[in-house]
């Protein structure tokens, strides 16, 4: 099981989309009705276990898949409206800029058609915006002042267009699961091994129905990616998990035989 609740290591598909609706961009091209799979560590941990007893006693299924969408779907459209909450919390309780904040409480994010990260119009302008913006830089009649805003504005532009670029890129890679195809993976075989457990390890079962969606990505997954997952993408440092207590602790045999 992982440590505490929220823990996540590296990136995985969560944490791109969440990134993404936690910036300025309010559509995310994704299909609201297909299935986003999500399966929370604790229960892949159960059902590994499950798995492995079953593959020691030589009855483990030759394919055993850890799913929720077959039983339990969490949908796109949904999961961007809980990350949109979860979002409009974060700034609630302090976080981001004085205009992030106001942009995240008056705009939800939503599901939009592929392809689009900045409307059309505004795509034609950025290379003629920048072109004029060179010109004007080196135009030697103008005065340095106006001359220094034009040079400042065209970084801003083009580190926008940069930014846009990297997000296409992105969308790219995640189309065929976000938005082109419904991915349903089986969980049959995985937990009919559910039924040979005895009562005192029932605890033990690969059951994911018994989630809240709503209660896990608000209180659980999006703070965690807040955490350990977006500050990595922002080109931040994410803080080092906090150092444990194992209840159990290895000692030496012969100190064992001693006692």
């Amino acid at each position: 099981t992982f440590p505490f609740p929220g823990w996540n290591e590296g990136i995985n598909t969560a944490g791109p989309l969440a990134w993404l609706i936690s910036t300025a961009f309010r559509r995310l091209p994704a299909n609201p009705e297909h299935r986003f799979d999500i399966v929370p560590v604790d229960h892949v941990a159960r059902g590994m276990l499950i798995l492995s007893a079953a593959a020691l006693e030589g009855r483990a299924p030759r394919v055993a898949q850890l799913a929720s969408g077959d039983v339990h779907p969490l949908t796109f459209g949904r999961t961007i409206e809980l990350t949109g909450l979860g979002l409009r919390r974060y700034v609630r309780k302090g976080g981001g800029t004085d205009l992030e904040r106001t942009w995240f409480r008056h705009l939800d994010p939503v599901p939009g058609d592929r392809g689009w990260v900045l409307p059309a119009n505004l795509r034609r302008l950025l290379p003629g915006t920048r072109e004029k913006l060179d010109e004007a830089r080196a135009d030697d009649r103008l005065p340095a002042a106006l001359r220094d805003l034009a040079e400042d504005l065209g970084k801003r532009l083009g580190r926008l267009a940069g930014d846009v670029e990297r997000i296409e890129d992105m969308l790219e890679l995640y189309r065929p699961f976000i938005h082109d195809h419904d991915w349903c993976f089986a969980t049959g075989a995985t937990r009919a091994l559910n039924a040979d457990l005895p009562p005192s390890e029932a605890d033990l079962a690969f059951d994911v129905t018994e989630l809240c969606w709503r209660t896990y990505w608000v209180d659980v997954e999006y703070p965690g990616l807040m955490t350990f997952c977006i500050p990595i993408l922002r080109g931040q440092t994410a803080p080092l998990d906090p150092p444990t207590a194992h209840p159990l602790r290895l000692v030496r045999s012969d100190r064992v035989a001693s006692k």
